[in-house]
């Protein structure tokens, strides 16, 4: 995912940052030629007509007189390229003669904090698309299921396969740092049978889709690392099913759950129980 608009909040981060490198006034300029982060405020939202011409021509631009383009002081401006087109330009102010030894790295430093930003951007859509597929599955509520199948794909994951649903549910009466360690530990059993597809649903449950082969390493792995919260965590496990009976897993889970709690057991998988268990819960 590659962005092709800067916000004006990363853009000020990016000119925040750079100042505190180079010790120069920086303006960085988005492809319309506004100035849309700057140390220096008052030249916010003005037309800087050099950073203009970086944009358009791919190519530094150099003011050697403050009247030779508009909205523009002495100084280099330097195109920020992605993908070969340009976003925006990056401006240092002074004479070109001093400036022009920090053009690597200001320029450098600007694709640095961009780069992190597509991650963060590349992250929170993955998020959304994991929480989709789970929350669409376990609700039974599929609305397109081309799109599922999609999603599932983009992630590498065969929609052949079955499927069973984990739910682990946090005890109540602990404090928000308490929750934290313990959801870290949760994600941490995930992780570790190499496990993307859980979501967070509010209050306290975290909810994971688990293919025959995780969920058979789920067994080896869970009390390693979650042995210590015999008081503080319950979770059920329901059985594999096809894709598009997921909800069926997930409300065999609920039961398995249900029996850890009144059993004080961390994680119970449904097939361990026999009817008569299931029907007194």
């Amino acid at each position: 995912m590659a962005i092709n608009k800067i916000s004006k909040n990363l853009a000020q981060e990016i000119v925040n940052a750079v100042k505190e490198v180079v010790d120069k006034d920086i303006n960085f300029i988005d492809k319309n030629g506004v100035i849309i982060g700057s140390t220096d405020k008052n030249r916010l939202n003005t037309f800087h007509q050099a950073g203009y011409k970086a944009v358009k021509t791919l190519s530094n631009i150099t003011v050697e007189d403050n009247s030779e383009y508009e909205g523009s002081k002495k100084g280099i401006n330097y195109p920020i390229k992605i993908n070969k087109d340009a976003i925006g330009a990056i401006g240092i102010t002074g004479e070109p003669s001093e400036v022009s030894k920090y053009g690597f790295l200001v320029t450098k430093i600007t694709e640095i904090f961009i780069k992190e930003q597509e991650l963060n951007y590349k992250y929170e859509a993955d998020k959304q698309r994991i929480n989709y597929v789970v929350k669409s599955l376990i609700y039974d509520s599929i609305e397109d299921k081309n799109e599922i199948e999609s999603i599932l794909e983009q992630f590498g994951i065969g929609v052949n396969q079955k499927f069973a649903v984990v739910l682990m549910k946090i005890k109540k009466n602990h404090n928000d740092r308490e929750v934290e360690i313990i959801e870290e530990d949760i994600s941490k059993v995930f992780d570790s049978i190499g496990n993307i597809f859980k979501i967070y649903v509010y209050p306290n449950e975290c909810i994971a889709l688990v293919n025959e082969q995780k969920y058979e390493k789920l067994k080896l792995v869970y009390m390693d690392i979650l042995n210590k919260y015999k008081d503080k965590l319950n979770g059920g496990v329901g059985r594999l099913k096809d894709l598009y009976d997921t909800h069926k897993s997930y409300q065999e889970a609920r039961i398995a759950l249900q029996y850890s709690k009144k059993n004080n057991k961390i994680l119970t998988y449904i097939d361990d129980l026999d009817l008569e268990l299931i029907l007194e819960i």
